[in-house]
């Protein structure tokens, strides 16, 4: 198999890197979702990505567990051939970020459970909690336009 040039694998490292620092996911899912947004043909089986990862198969299956159970990648069959195959979901990435900002709400709650617990307290216990509140406040706000506009500029990329 074909090993990735330099910049590729600076690309597929610089992935696992950001998925480790940014993310919920390990370093590993990092790369394999890297290595599936450049590779050529777009669907890579289990065995292609461990050889182009230099990483064991089963580190590959557990992760793929993992970013299908987050539908960042799905998984594929091509007719006539044994191996399973797994390519990056479309719309993947935007559902789980969209998913992310409506779990403002749900801290939200939280935060307001925090302001009746301090209710009568100090009232500079209850700056933290609204200061973060605020913020929340701000950004569950604006999820319905940002919503919006990626589905506009979603529907206007396909046309």
């Amino acid at each position: 198999m074909e090993k990735k040039s330099d910049p590729e694998n600076t690309f597929i490292e610089k992935f696992g890197l950001y998925f480790e620092s940014y993310t919920l996911y390990p370093r590993i899912a990092g790369r394999i979702f890297g290595y599936l947004l450049i590779c050529n043909p777009p669907h890579k089986s289990a065995k292609q990505i461990a050889v182009q990862l230099r990483i064991a198969k089963s580190s590959v299956s557990s992760m793929m567990r993992l970013l299908m159970q987050s539908r960042l990648v799905e998984q594929v069959s091509i007719p006539g051939e044994r191996p399973r195959y797994y390519r990056i979901r479309e719309g993947g990435w935007g559902e789980m970020f969209l998913r992310r900002l409506q779990g403002l709400s749900a801290v939200r709650e939280l935060l307001s459970e925090g302001l009746e617990l301090l209710k009568g307290k100090d009232p500079m216990l209850r700056e933290r909690i609204e200061e973060l509140d605020g913020l929340y406040e701000f950004f569950e706000n604006e999820i319905p336009s940002i919503s919006r506009r990626w589905e506009i500029r979603k529907k206007k990329v396909i046309e």
